[in-house]
């Protein structure tokens, strides 16, 4: 039987058996090596669960949550671990911020399948409008994403050298996660963002799904 046939409680118990004493560190991040798991069958990779479970252990380990990730929400739970090394810029204004995460977005992505990090995101930047005053305004938001974006890539070579992980082993997880497309590992990591936002920024954050990576 092929991991893609096993049921949840199947599952569990391969994370088990390969964890051993280590499950612990599951705890309620399980979504997490669920999907990835399930996410594993779209991959022409000759990496295997026993050689991801435990780099995905070690990615996840030392972040601290109180909340079960549910599938919709598990991306959160992967972004969690690099919040202690991206310095995503500290902008107040709601525009820039949320630029500011869908730079995290599109770079990790990028970074996972192999791709150019893309400079901005075009659709955004179209949107901003044009004139003596957008063009100010555009500036600081291509600030924003080329300092995020730099962030990102310096934290995911810190993480995996504090955490001594293969950044290979790693991509191959964030691929996993997204079914081997970037558009859908993208969507996921923007879905993450959303407990951060308060509810009326939130319906416009979700607003912004239709403009798919790399767009």
């Amino acid at each position: 039987m092929s991991i893609s046939q096993l049921n949840e409680y199947e599952k569990k118990e391969l994370v088990k058996n390969i964890l051993g004493n280590n499950f612990h560190v599951v705890g309620n991040r399980f979504p997490v090596f669920s999907r990835m798991l399930d996410g594993l069958a779209y991959l022409n990779d000759s990496l295997t669960a026993a050689e991801l479970v435990p780099t995905l252990s070690r990615f996840l380990s030392g972040s601290i949550s109180s909340s079960v990730f549910s599938a919709a929400s598990f991306m959160a739970a992967v972004v969690q671990p690099l919040q202690n090394f991206i310095n995503l810029v500290n902008v107040n204004e709601t525009g820039l911020r949320m630029y500011s995460y869908r730079a995290v977005a599109y770079t990790l992505t990028a970074w996972a399948f192999g791709k150019p990090v893309p400079s901005q995101s075009a659709r955004i930047m179209v949107n901003l409008g044009s004139g003596d005053f957008r063009a100010t305004g555009r500036e600081r938001y291509s600030k924003v994403w080329e300092e995020t974006s730099r962030n990102v890539l310096l934290s995911l070579r810190q993480v995996c050298l504090a955490k001594n992980i293969s950044e290979a082993h790693l991509k191959v997880i964030f691929k996993a996660l997204g079914n081997g497309e970037p558009s859908r590992l993208s969507r996921h990591i923007l879905v993450g963002f959303e407990g951060r936002l308060n509810t009326t920024v939130r319906n416009i954050w979700r607003s912004g799904y239709s403009i798919g990576y790399p767009g």
